[in-house]
């Protein structure tokens, strides 16, 4: 992670010179997409700030620690992507490209709670567990409980709050690039849909979507893509 703010800041900056990575090319596309599409620098150190905190045990107290920490690795993904799909309305986009990817990230973390805290990752706040009655070890010991039930619809609706603030995004970025985050949209609102139905599931492992839903997602993306270039 050092070695990646490291190589961001020099690539991006006026006057760093040439630094490379074991001879990858990829970093250089990398500089060049962020100085052509203008994407923010202070986002790239966000990011990484995020990041490094999933190489150590993580364990989130309340809710402003686990909305900072989706911030910084996914609210900062969906700005940066506004930027490079082009983007209209300035801080009403920026603001609901925050939002999806807090929808995201808090979708993930339902997906992979059973996975993320065998490896003593603790991203839901122990303050909601304890509200809900329910502790990390029951997650681990896959306890199914009417309080644990409770708890993770909780959850699922919280992130569909941010889906339902974010809602109008599809129509402030670029027509072309429409499909891409309605594809995205659809695979994550489909993986917290199946966590709904079944909010035990997350005790069996990772959630995931069955080939025939993404299959008919990526043939809707496809018809959309294909109209808007048609224009």
């Amino acid at each position: 992670m050092e070695q990646f703010r490291l190589l961001t800041h020099a690539y991006t900056r006026p006057g760093a010179g040439p630094v490379t990575s074991d001879g990858w090319p990829g970093w250089s596309a990398f500089a060049e997409c962020v100085g052509h599409f203008k994407v923010p620098l202070q986002l790239l150190d966000d990011m990484v700030d995020g990041q490094q905190r999933d190489l150590l045990p993580v364990q989130m107290n309340s809710f402003e620690e686990l909305q900072h920490y989706c911030y910084q690795v996914a609210g900062v993904v969906g700005v940066a992507s506004i930027y490079i799909w082009g983007f209209s309305g300035e801080s009403k986009a920026q603001a609901m490209a925050i939002d999806r990817g807090l929808a995201f990230q808090l979708t993930n973390i339902l997906r992979d709670l059973y996975e993320d805290l065998k490896q003593n990752r603790m991203y839901l706040p122990q303050r909601e567990f304890d509200y809900f009655h329910v502790r990390p070890a029951d997650v681990l010991d896959r306890r199914r409980s009417t309080q644990f039930k409770d708890f993770i619809l909780w959850q699922v609706q919280r992130a569909d709050e941010y889906y339902r603030r974010s809602a109008g995004l599809d129509q402030l970025i670029s027509e072309d690039s429409r499909a891409a985050l309605d594809a995205m949209t659809a695979i994550y609102q489909g993986i917290l849909r199946k966590i709904e139905r079944d909010p035990f599931r997350v005790l069996r492992g990772r959630v995931r979507l069955g080939a025939l839903s993404k299959a008919r997602i990526a043939w809707r993306a496809l018809g959309m893509s294909r109209r808007s270039t048609a224009r």
